[in-house]
């Protein structure tokens, strides 16, 4: 080797410096996010090459295996690079965080629709009963979990480790209104909804926690509530659920073709809950400051 070779080539990394690069919190995202992000991609593909319905039983239980396979994935990047247990994920007290969490979340959008009635732009009329409904708690409860992992447990967590809560807060929520721009009668109004009251309202439910089951249980209860319980019904398809609602009005306050989920009311009373959360971490110090601020 030459000289001019010999000062240009770069040394190998030694093994603390290594460790270095691996642990800082870009990295781990990008370790963990994408292979996750592939996951979930890959399991919709396979529901739709297969010609699955969403909330059917089938199309169920292929997102709950996906999910479970991306449990596996996440408790592997944890393990493996971080090299601690998955207190996230423990056992110990997740009943009731599951079950708290389930009730805001069906509670939030159940008020948000009966507030759309009470005013006469909503619309609740007799469904398919118990039959039609059970098969979204499996569906709901798959890709709730599967997008919490993703997006609280790797990404708010990462950022918020590196650039302190509010900022983790502010991406993470934007991050995850960009990842629902690509569903169906998707607009910058629906994204920005998504993004504003449940990328900041589950991240809240991290933060009060510091565990994923309360976040992953509000998700679910939501989802389970719009899709198998009151069955909103959208353009396009028919969705079947316990119930049926439909609903006619301006599109600020029906939330358009998305339906209740993005509507002024909902916005307001995620952002509501997501405050409280917020207060109660304050008060119980689980908030990260920037970096700038630490010592």
């Amino acid at each position: 080797m030459s000289h001019r070779q010999a000062m240009c080539s770069t040394p190998p990394l030694r093994p603390g410096k290594l460790r270095r690069v691996v642990e800082f919190p870009l990295t781990r995202i990008v370790v963990a996010g994408i292979p996750l992000l592939a996951l979930m991609a890959a399991t919709d593909q396979v529901i739709v090459a297969l010609g699955l319905v969403p909330g059917a039983i089938a199309s169920s239980l292929v997102a709950l295996a996906g999910s479970l396979l991306g449990v596996a994935l996440y408790a592997a990047c944890v393990w493996r690079i971080e090299r601690r247990s998955l207190a996230e994920l423990s056992g110990h007290g997740a009943a009731g965080e599951l079950g708290v969490g389930f009730a805001i979340g069906l509670g939030l959008f159940v008020v948000t629709a009966g507030l759309l009635v009470v005013v006469g732009v909503g619309r609740i009329e007799r469904g398919e009963g118990l039959a039609a409904a059970a098969p979204w708690l499996v569906w709901v409860t798959a890709t709730a979990g599967f997008e919490e992992i993703l997006f609280r447990g790797v990404m708010f967590r990462l950022l918020e480790q590196w650039l302190g809560s509010w900022i983790a807060l502010a991406l993470s929520a934007g991050l995850f209104g960009g990842l629902h721009a690509a569903n169906a009668h998707a607009s910058a109004a629906s994204t920005l909804a998504i993004a504003v009251e449940a990328g900041v309202l589950l991240a809240a439910a991290y933060m009060a926690s510091r565990r994923l089951w309360l976040p992953i249980a509000l998700h679910a209860g939501w989802n389970l509530a719009q899709l198998g319980l009151l069955a909103v019904q959208r353009p396009g398809h028919v969705t079947r659920g316990l119930w049926s609602s439909r609903y006619a009005g301006p599109t600020w306050l029906i939330g358009g073709d998305w339906g209740p989920e993005i509507s002024i009311v909902a916005v307001a009373l995620c952002l509501a809950a997501a405050a409280a959360l917020l207060e109660f971490a304050r008060r119980r110090g689980r908030f990260v400051p920037p970096p700038w601020a630490r010592r």
